[in-house]
């Protein structure tokens, strides 16, 4: 019994130990199958990673650029949104052009400089009409609020500049930009500074000058290489964007010397480069040229153009909308081009919405998805001021 005992345990000892040995092969083989597993794990977040990163046709990384993680050229879900006329409201006569436009948010006025009749209309957009008109101006170009209940008003006649009281818009002020020069032009409110930059000008006797808005003094003013069309002021850096057409380029200037620091010469054979918008977070700069009707987009870090498209004729002001990610551009030819945003550097044809001919002043307001377009007086037809708004 004890040698049947013995043989009995052996037998278990033997059974035991190749169990043993089996178990340890199936781990062994689960241990290579684990790191396999593990090593096409890692390949492939590798090659996702360097798909993130992979460069564009621009050879711009498209992760360089914040907002942009998610938004690629083949991205085909973008929602498109929609662009459609909500109010049309009649204004007085204009004989020639009205140049550009304002917004007093908290009284919902709109003010338009009627160049033509040497007035500034002030539309409310509550009663739908012209609640009161700014005579006595001076080829009347650009308007602007500032917070201290100030309207300012440039004229490209006399190159000064009026400053209104919102209230009751009585004449407080006149400031002259500089002794020998005219054509007070386009200008720019920076909120975070009080400052108030005014484009003026001809030739070597143009420049932008500064309005400090809380004492209504000019502070200096920063040379440019001919007259300044639309210029766009960094809120989070210290560059100013200025396109100078009679010049055949883009200007860059720092608004803290005040100096100028580089220009882009125009691409190809484009010249007449007036509107102009900025997307400063993704460090995009739209310029629309004239001849021939084109929109480029510069990369601001580089300089580079990375994008360029037709667009109708005669585009005077132009937008981007960082909600929509649209660029709207109102045109002379009597439209209102929007394009957007499908990419880094990709961008696509949306609407072209009839407006009516010499229709090429707007004014974007953010706050509420709005565009304003002023259309004077032609071919028999009343002024307007046609409102459109962006939807889902």
């Amino acid at each position: 019994m004890r040698d049947g005992g013995s043989q009995d345990r052996r037998a278990r000892l033997v059974a035991g130990l190749s169990e043993e040995r089996v178990i340890s092969k199936l781990n062994i083989g689960k241990s290579k199958l684990l790191f396999v597993l593990i090593l096409v794990s890692l390949l492939i977040i590798g090659i996702a990673v360097f798909s993130f990163v992979i460069y564009d046709q621009s050879g711009i990384p498209t992760s360089s650029t914040s907002g942009f993680s998610s938004l690629t050229s083949s991205n085909t879900s973008l929602d498109h949104p929609t662009v459609t006329l909500t109010d049309s409201m009649p204004l007085p006569r204009v004989g020639e052009r009205f140049d550009h436009i304002a917004l007093d948010i908290q009284d919902q006025l709109v003010l338009i400089a009627a160049r033509g009749n040497n007035s500034v209309y002030v539309a409310n957009l509550i009663t739908e009409g012209t609640s009161h008109i700014i005579t006595g101006l001076d080829e009347s170009q650009g308007v602007v609020f500032s917070r201290y209940d100030r309207l300012y008003v440039s004229n490209g006649g006399n190159g000064a500049v009026d400053v209104f009281d919102v209230r009751d818009f009585k004449l407080l002020n006149t400031l002259i930009l500089s002794p020998n020069a005219g054509d007070a032009d386009n200008m720019r409110y920076d909120p975070s500074t009080g400052l108030l930059y005014v484009g003026y000008g001809e030739e070597n006797q143009s420049g932008i000058g500064i309005i400090n808005t809380t004492s209504d003094t000019v502070v200096g003013s920063i040379p440019l290489n001919g007259h300044p069309e639309a210029f766009e002021v960094e809120q989070n850096g210290t560059r100013i964007f200025v396109n100078v057409p009679t010049a055949n380029s883009i200007e860059v200037v720092d608004k803290v010397t005040r100096k100028l620091i580089g220009s882009c010469p125009l691409p190809g054979n484009e010249t007449e480069n007036f509107p102009m918008a900025l997307d400063e977070a993704d460090h995009r700069l739209f310029v629309g040229f004239w001849s021939p009707s084109m929109l480029f987009v510069y990369d601001t870090q580089s300089g580079n153009v990375v994008a360029s498209l037709a667009m109708p004729q005669d585009a005077d002001d132009l937008f981007y909308d960082s909600n929509s990610r649209l660029i709207l551009a109102s045109c002379g030819r009597g439209s209102l081009f929007v394009l957007q945003q499908t990419g880094i550097n990709s961008y696509e044809t949306l609407l072209t919405l009839p407006t009516r001919p010499l229709g090429r002043t707007s004014l974007f307001y953010p706050q509420q998805e709005e565009i304003f377009v002023a259309v004077p007086q032609h071919d028999g037809l009343s002024a307007q001021l046609m409102t459109f708004s962006i939807g889902k």
